[in-house]
């Protein structure tokens, strides 16, 4: 690299630093996931914004760490409906446009993290948690930064419609819908038991 890009290049793995200690901070610790879930948003949203402003939204598909970066970091929560969480399982997040619904889907590659022991360790579960520092794989990570990613360009289907309230036959409890008038919880997707 040359001057204005070396500096530039320095200039954003500052800005991802503090910006890491904000995820961190939000998180309640440092981990490994809301690391590379840094790298991930950062390296996602520079190739979705390309210099515009676009109004991006998110999908992430699983649970733990990555949720929390693209909070920090994009604004985006389940609570505004900016982010949804569909648990697949994958280490694997989308950013996409709002109105248009073109994105980026952005995954921790698994046939680029073998050159990083540790990261490779803890991605596939090779060992116990217990057995992996988790600074260790922080290094990792840190070390290999976009290296471990990939990406697809991909197009999400965007539902403006609103379902209207409607009173669920069985329990009667009013929920928004667009089905057969049968909320969730009565058709067997209930987290909860009733005990009365």
């Amino acid at each position: 690299m040359h001057g204005r890009s070396l500096r530039m290049e320095e200039n954003r793995l500052n800005k991802l630093d503090d910006i890491l200690k904000k995820v961190f901070e939000f998180h309640g610790h440092s981990s490994p996931g809301t690391t590379i879930g840094v790298y991930m948003v950062d390296y996602a949203t520079e190739l979705m914004t390309g210099g515009g402003g676009r109004e991006l939204n998110a999908f992430v598909e699983t649970i733990p760490c990555l949720s929390d970066a693209i909070q920090i970091m994009m604004g985006c929560t389940v609570g505004n409906e900016r982010m949804h969480v569909v648990d697949y399982g994958k280490f694997a997040l989308t950013i996409y446009d709002k109105e248009t619904g073109e994105g980026v889907r952005m995954k921790l590659d698994p046939d680029k993290t073998k050159r990083y022991r540790h990261l490779d360790d803890w991605f596939l579960k090779k060992k116990p948690k217990k057995d992996l520092p988790k600074e260790l794989v922080i290094r990792d990570i840190m070390e290999a930064g976009r290296e471990v990613l990939s990406y697809e360009k991909v197009k999400v289907e965007i539902s403006k419609e609103k379902h209207p309230v409607k009173f669920c036959r069985i329990c009667s409890e009013p929920f928004s819908s667009g089905d057969d008038g049968i909320c969730g919880g009565c058709r067997g997707e209930r987290y909860y038991e009733i005990t009365r």
